[in-house]
């Protein structure tokens, strides 16, 4: 998933779905540090 915001679009967030019923049964946020290297790429 991506965030919608022009800083957010360029981050995801893992979801967990079940291959049986395309139920997302978890999502959680990223750690600190590849959100920052996420963030940075466009500026390299």
């Amino acid at each position: 998933m991506r965030g919608d915001a022009p800083l957010t679009s360029r981050l995801f967030e893992p979801v967990l779905v079940d291959a049986q019923t395309a139920v997302v049964t978890d999502s959680r946020d990223l750690p600190w540090y590849p959100t920052i290297l996420l963030v940075s790429r466009p500026l390299h």
